[in-house]
């Protein structure tokens, strides 16, 4: 076992850098994110090499997760009790040009979500899914989690309606 004064004289300065190396990938992540946002939501998959092409329906589930995934860079979502977060939220090393990005983009994907294509579709609240098929629970997880963020008062109103109830 290494003393304080052993470890900051070494390893800390590599475990340092793998930290700066971690950032700028999600700083990276970010922008993809709002490169790749559609007035469709955000395609299943995004490659380097080939052209950006919208979807062709809006995946309930993947713009949920993908909302939350900004709303969670953002510092917007509750921790849950016995949750913890090993990450520091909001993320420290957006700029603040990428921030009003994010924002702008995180706002779009909520109201997607109760478009006429979203979770209100039909005037009948469910969600739906190729995948994970209707009103599945992992859709639903992410949107109870971005229920429970703050300017996102649409999806609370949704699943208020839908379940009667909003778990802090």
């Amino acid at each position: 076992m290494n003393t304080l004064d052993e470890y900051l004289s070494g390893e800390f300065h590599t475990d340092r850098q793998e930290v700066a190396a971690i950032d700028g990938l999600i700083v990276e992540a970010s922008r993809t994110l709002i490169f790749a946002f559609t007035d469709r939501g955000w395609p299943y998959k995004v490659e380097q090499a080939n052209a950006l092409e919208a979807p062709s329906n809006l995946s309930h589930s993947t713009t949920a997760m993908a909302a939350l995934a900004i709303a969670r860079l953002l510092g917007r979502t509750k921790k849950r009790p016995n949750e913890i977060h090993a990450l520091r939220f909001p993320f420290d090393a957006i700029e603040p040009e990428l921030q009003a990005d994010l924002e702008a983009t995180e706002e779009k994907a909520f109201n997607l979500l109760v478009s006429k294509e979203g979770i209100l579709k039909d005037a009948t609240a469910r969600t739906e899914s190729l995948t994970f098929g209707n009103n599945d629970v992992i859709t639903l997880a992410y949107l109870l989690d971005l229920a429970r963020v703050e300017r996102a008062s649409h999806i609370r109103q949704y699943w208020e309606d839908e379940t009667g109830q909003l778990t802090a």
